[in-house]
């Protein structure tokens, strides 16, 4: 069921940040959708995700990884995949169409999409957000940390979560980590920001309405956001 909360942002022309990887380069072109590179993925004998033996070698400090990684390009965009493969597919579409505007090439980017992790977020969104505190989500929290790891170690130069209920455990994932990994409630609180919308009625505050899941609006991964701009 779709639910739609307002909340109120006050408009500055002052920016938060930036968003996702606005510089982009040009490579030769191998089709619109051309991803950049593939890596043999296994689970060892405790399930956790690894890597073939010769993709990418054991990390001896970030400038070294960065130069012998998967993907050595500079704005490389490592993905963590969502509740199924159809909806990582959709987000995939739409940053190789606004990435590859101007006929640019796309950006290079590299995607973790994960059946067990599909489940088990589908799990988290049925049981309506906050409940995913509980100890038995914590196998949730493990795998989302191993995704993460295994992008940068693959050469990722920023990470996104774009799926809602993943970044119910953003400040406990981003612990850490050597890259930047976008907030998918921050980067929209700075792109509204960046609008500068302007109110209906002249000296109010601009009304911003969340088209979400009832587990999303519970989760409050767009409010909080929101109510502290």
């Amino acid at each position: 069921m779709k639910m739609i909360h307002s909340y109120t942002l006050s408009c500055s022309p002052n920016l938060v940040g930036g968003t996702l990887m606005r510089q982009r380069t040009h490579y030769a072109t191998k089709g619109p959708c051309a991803i950049k590179s593939s890596i043999l993925l296994q689970k060892d004998e405790d399930g956790k995700l690894t890597a073939s033996s010769d993709s990418f070698p054991p990390s001896t400090g970030n400038a070294a990884a960065a130069s012998l990684s998967v993907l050595g390009h500079s704005n490389a965009v490592g993905i963590i995949g969502g509740v199924s493969a159809a909806s990582t597919l959709s987000f995939l579409q739409k940053l190789v169409d606004w990435s590859s505007r101007e006929g640019r090439e796309s950006l290079p980017f590299i995607v973790c999409n994960d059946p067990t992790l599909n489940r088990e977020l589908s799990s988290c969104e049925r049981n309506l957000g906050k409940s995913c505190f509980l100890p038995e989500y914590d196998v949730v929290l493990e795998n989302l940390l191993q995704k993460r790891k295994f992008l940068e170690r693959s050469g990722a130069r920023c990470i996104i979560t774009p799926f809602h209920i993943s970044n119910l455990w953003y400040e406990k994932i981003s612990e850490g980590c050597t890259v930047p990994l976008f907030h998918v409630g921050e980067c929209m609180a700075s792109e509204l920001k960046e609008a500068d919308l302007k109110p209906i009625e002249a000296g109010s505050n601009c009304k911003i309405g969340i088209l979400a899941t009832e587990a999303t609006l519970k989760a409050e991964i767009y409010q909080e956001k929101l109510q502290n701009q």
